[in-house]
């Protein structure tokens, strides 16, 4: 790093103005003495104070601290040191030695060289004052767009729903795609018992077979696709419902609160079923009963009828299943 810099000359004696930069450019944050000075007033020489200052307003957290030198330890370099004599140096590696027998790697912006001094020697320049430097931390912007708006109107739920209506509509056509091809086993089956198995067209059948396991693929695929589309869509919902719930709970007036806290709590319980409700894996359940009726009425086009077992079947396993589940509630 020290390479792309070139030493400071006679004219230009400002040591600490030099470190400044070489510290801006080693945090990817390169800038010239213009750009530094900018906003802040010209001194001939810069001092400590304004050293904050730009590297502040360049987006660095800077301070200046009393330390010795073994306390400087080797995650807060590189550092830049006062020296006796007024000048700076900056440190930017120290061996892993310990006391007197330790090294430090130091870069002098008189000659813009790296050089290797021993504890002692650098102890002997040092004046017990360095700079700290390390680049401010920031917050992801991206999380804000997670958020609801507070005054945005809509119902809690069915507008957060709203709001991922192209996942849902995106699973809605991969539900399609999947129960068409579904059809496709009982239409091999039929044709096989009709035209392959009479004729002994063997040619049909292995054409009706490589058809039938390229379909059974993509219905794979497409049920594959439908679960990912809902699981983001109900991620993101729970997220934004779990936000919206608790911050009304934090932001509820004391004489709204109910007096009894655990109605309250049975109460969040309860928003809290919903929830689960709606980003659980039941709504992949839900988007196949539409189709139900499509079966039902192809197998009375095939079949007659034989679709009264199946309109009997249904109703019966519903009530066997709420029949098992009424004493689990």
């Amino acid at each position: 790093m020290s390479q792309d810099f070139a030493p400071a000359t006679d004219a230009q004696q400002d040591s600490l103005l030099w470190s400044v930069q070489w510290l801006a450019a080693y945090y990817n944050k390169p800038a010239s003495a213009a750009v530094l000075y900018a906003g802040l007033p010209k001194e001939p020489k810069l001092t400590s104070q304004l050293a904050l200052r730009m590297l502040d307003q360049i987006g660095m957290g800077v301070a200046w601290v009393e330390r010795d030198l073994d306390q400087l330890f080797s995650y807060l370099f590189p550092v830049v040191l006062t020296r006796k004599d007024g000048s700076h140096c900056i440190v930017t590696e120290r061996s892993s030695g310990k006391g007197a027998g330790s090294s430090y790697r130091v870069i002098l912006p008189e000659n813009g060289g790296e050089v290797t001094l021993s504890a002692r020697a650098l102890e002997e320049m040092y004046s017990g004052y360095a700079l700290l430097c390390n680049p401010k931390p920031k917050l992801d912007e991206r999380s804000n767009d997670c958020l609801p708006e507070p005054n945005k109107e809509g119902h809690w739920l069915f507008s957060t729903l709203w709001r991922y209506r192209h996942y849902f509509a995106s699973a809605a056509m991969a539900a399609l795609l999947a129960n068409i091809l579904t059809l496709a086993s009982t239409f091999f089956t039929m044709n096989v018992y009709d035209r392959v198995v009479p004729t002994q067209a063997y040619v049909t059948l292995w054409s009706l077979g490589i058809g039938v396991f390229i379909a059974i693929i993509f219905e794979f695929v497409s049920r594959l696709v439908r679960a990912h589309l809902f699981d983001i869509a109900g991620k993101k919902a729970d997220l934004l419902l779990g936000t919206m719930l608790f911050r009304q709970v934090l932001g509820i007036r004391m004489e709204s609160k109910p007096q009894s806290s655990g109605a309250f709590a049975n109460q969040l319980r309860e928003f809290e079923s919903v929830r689960d409700f709606v980003t659980s894996a039941t709504l992949s359940t839900l988007s196949d009963l539409p189709f139900c009726a499509l079966f039902l009425f192809i197998i009375y086009l095939v079949a007659g009828p034989l679709v009264l077992v199946p309109l009997c079947a249904v109703p019966i396993i519903l009530i066997v299943s709420l029949c098992v589940q009424w004493p689990l509630a």
